[in-house]
């Protein structure tokens, strides 16, 4: 993982856990909150409300599977368990991006876990990643896909990306920093998957916002493990005033990238196979 910034684990999802994400779904149907879309949504776009029973009935998956490929003791991964749902469209394709960082990437990773409710095909989307791109993309970094210092040259990162085709029972476990994308979903049904965030223990919970922030700065705001759960994805830079103060750093680079300066990075990206 360290040279390619994911390992794909295969038949590790038992049925059982496979069982709850597909109930979790069905609830969400029912909804009253639920409506559908021209593409890629997650169960926090659907509302507190629901994210809190999706967060929660998955974290009874995660006990599942989490424990036999990682070492609990070390490891805290109750932060935030969610749904992927990419509804049938050719239009549903996800740019190039990363994951927003839970601690902070100098001192430790965040890594999260995208486990498939079907088997991945090249119809349904598949996940696209970067190979070694998370060594020298963890640049501080929110939620928010446009703001990096990659994002203007999507034709070059997604040119350079490798495509992966997990069975259902099989999972990626993947470093927040490392450069990934998905292809649109062009099959009949919406494509499902689980996703759950792990930290290294001992490490202080972080979160950054752009809220008020000039060019190249940051907020850095010290959380706990309620706020992933609470945090409404739709406005994450809405962030509680108990979260106060925060601490405002310099983002580094905090200019966009040249295509000559991204493609010497992706060439010298460690990728053994």
């Amino acid at each position: 993982m360290l040279n390619q910034g994911y390992v794909h684990f295969t038949g590790v999802v038992p049925a059982e856990a496979l069982e709850i994400a597909r109930n979790v779904f069905n609830r969400i149907e029912q909804s009253k909150d639920f409506y559908t879309c021209e593409g890629f949504i997650t169960s926090c776009n659907y509302g507190n409300e629901v994210q809190r029973f999706v967060h929660d009935q998955l974290g009874n998956a995660a006990e599942l599977i989490i424990p036999d490929i990682l070492h609990r003791e070390q490891i805290v991964y109750d932060l935030l368990n969610a749904l992927m749902i990419k509804f049938s469209s050719p239009g549903s394709s996800l740019v190039a991006h990363q994951h927003m960082p839970m601690v902070d990437e100098r001192k430790a990773p965040t890594c999260f876990i995208w486990a498939p409710l079907s088997d991945i095909h090249e119809r349904n989307g598949a996940l696209l990643v970067l190979p070694g791109s998370h060594q020298w993309a963890a640049w501080l970094r929110t939620h928010n896909l446009e703001s990096t210092p990659v994002s203007r040259h999507q034709e070059t990162l997604l040119s350079h990306m490798r495509p992966l085709f997990p069975r259902s029972g099989d999972l990626i476990l993947f470093d927040s920093a490392l450069i990934h994308a998905s292809a649109p979903n062009t099959a009949e049904v919406p494509r499902l998957a689980m996703n759950f965030s792990v930290v290294p223990k001992g490490n202080e919970l972080l979160h950054y916002s752009e809220m008020n922030c000039k060019p190249g700065e940051i907020r850095r705001y010290s959380v706990d493990r309620n706020f992933y759960r609470d945090i409404s994805y739709i406005n994450p830079d809405d962030v509680d005033e108990k979260y106060n103060p925060f601490v405002m750093e310099s983002i580094n680079p905090s200019y966009p990238l040249s295509h000559r300066e991204l493609v010497k990075l992706i060439s010298s990206s460690s990728d053994p196979s």
